[in-house]
């Protein structure tokens, strides 16, 4: 199997800043006007970080408008600079709490309270300390730098050794502790990663919180205990014993997590890379051979990577081959249609692909056919967060609703089998779509059905069929609400997950 350099793309840091008081840094959408009193974490609110490779803890901070923030020699603090220069240059300095302070090129810190900010203080006081939230998706694929391996849960460890990040063991939920601003790392089994590298269930643990600081555009994550997250021995174990400044074991670039599926075909048997370069539906039994990982493009077309790191293509004669080198050839790609549990491929050729019934698979169909209809199952996400264009989705308190404008991500699990999507929270109680469509509750002790649609990178519509055999897409509302009601994929009806 072929080693990747770096095989996904790093994921851009962006995040919100929240001051000592809970307010959010926001700059209006009328003439760039900075202030801290943004309530909660929106499109105001979030920033993205830009660092050149080797910068150390120096960034150029872009505004949610595309502009940078800037501070003048005066002391001006502010969000309009168009272009990046000395005054758009700022330095992270991380806290033994784990807030940040941003110092300008002038040498004072950025800060204040509401309308009433400045860059022109050269101590760090409460209110120059910023609390970090992550905006971007918590589910994540984590790369170490030296090993150019992959983290996974392998038993009651963490490792660094997979060398693409396959199946739901190499996901990871980056979880935010409100409390402290310091996040956990969460595996797909719900426990998390301790300092001295034993994984635990408890939330409330000190020793799961960790302080991200910032090296070079890649991130280290300091424990505790001080020292920074390493990878230990032959296997790479994850633990906390490294002192700082970080090396390249102490490290990563976070990246997308892409769905991976299976696929049934209409033998019953599963479509496989075991036993021949061609794509073949002849195995009853799952391994990694038989898990495939869909990456979608800009054009909304899909390449189907191995877990050898090759992709799928059509051969001159229609022959599905799964040895290809690169992801861009013409031939690479593929279109899937959604069928409710099932699925159907459609080649470069415009022709759908079909299963022999010696299990080989060709492209050759003009339409949709028993024959070139897959059920698939997703395998790598039993943990499902989904943020939408308001927010996270969550569950109130009181009454038990979904609503859509969380600031906090909330952790769901999901189990996929047969194309059939089932929801439920930590404790057990299921999705449940009001007859009306008009809400959805999580106190349903039998599962609903949902199918899901992957729509865009890390991008879902769910789907739901009423007993008359009507559907409608889950959508989410500026008010907060969540309803059954869409019928379309639309940005309401689009979810990250």
């Amino acid at each position: 199997m072929a080693l990747p350099v770096h095989p996904g793309d790093s994921l851009p840091w962006a995040l919100g800043f929240r001051d000592v008081n809970g307010k959010y840094l926001t700059v209006e959408n009328f003439g760039h006007r900075l202030n801290i009193n943004g309530g909660s974490m929106k499109t105001k609110q979030i920033f993205q970080i830009e660092q050149d490779e080797g910068a150390g803890s120096k960034v150029f901070i872009r505004t949610p408008h595309g502009r940078y923030l800037t501070a003048k020699p005066d002391g001006t603090w502010a969000a309009d600079a168009e272009t990046r220069g000395t005054n758009e240059e700022f330095e992270i300095e991380v806290q033994p709490d784990g807030r940040w302070a941003l110092k300008s090129a002038h040498g004072y810190y950025c800060g204040g309270a509401g309308e009433k900010i400045d860059a022109f203080t050269k101590e760090v006081a409460e209110d120059r300390l910023f609390i970090v939230n992550l905006a971007m998706h918590p589910q994540v694929c984590i790369w170490n730098v030296n090993r150019k391996t992959y983290l996974h849960l392998e038993g009651e460890v963490i490792n660094a050794d997979e060398p693409i990040p396959w199946g739901a063991d190499a996901t990871i939920t980056l979880t935010f502790f409100d409390s402290t601003g310091k996040y956990g790392l969460q595996a797909c089994d719900g426990r998390f990663l301790k300092s001295d590298g034993t994984l635990t269930t408890v939330d409330t643990d000190p020793t799961i919180q960790y302080t991200l600081d910032m090296f070079g555009g890649q991130m280290a994550f300091r424990a505790s205990n001080n020292m920074y997250l390493t990878c230990l021995g032959g296997k790479g174990t994850c633990r906390a014993t490294k002192q700082g400044p970080p090396g390249k074991d102490e490290l990563f670039v976070l990246e997308d997590s892409h769905p991976q599926i299976k696929m049934t075909s209409w033998q019953g048997k599963k479509v496989s890379v075991r036993s021949s370069v061609e794509a073949t539906a002849n195995q009853t039994d799952t391994t990694d051979a038989e898990r495939f990982q869909i990456e979608i493009d800009d054009s909304g077309k899909w390449n189907i990577r191995t877990n050898k790191n090759t992709f799928w293509y059509t051969s001159e004669d229609g022959t599905i081959m799964t040895d290809g080198a690169s992801k861009n050839a013409a031939n690479s790609k593929f279109t899937i249609e959604w069928l409710n549990d099932s699925i159907a491929l459609k080649a470069s050729s415009g022709k759908f692909v079909s299963v022999k019934k010696n299990g080989g698979l060709v492209a050759k169909d003009a339409d949709i056919a028993a024959e070139s209809t897959f059920v698939y199952e997703l395998i790598n996400r039993p943990l499902l967060v989904l943020r939408g264009q308001h927010g996270f989705i969550a569950t109130t308190d009181k009454s038990k609703q979904l609503m859509s404008t969380s600031a906090k991500a909330f952790t769901y699990n999901m189990h996929v089998k047969a194309g059939v999507c089932h929801i439920s929270d930590p404790t057990k109680d299921f999705w449940n779509v009001a007859s009306d469509a008009s809400a959805v509750t999580v106190d349903g002790k039998q599962p609903t059905k949902f199918f899901l649609e992957f729509v865009g990178l890390s991008k879902i519509a769910l789907k739901h069929m009423s007993e008359d055999g009507s559907s409608a897409y889950l959508r989410s509302h500026q008010n907060g609400s969540v309803t059954v009601d869409g019928d379309k994929v639309d940005a309401s009806t689009t979810f990250e997950f």
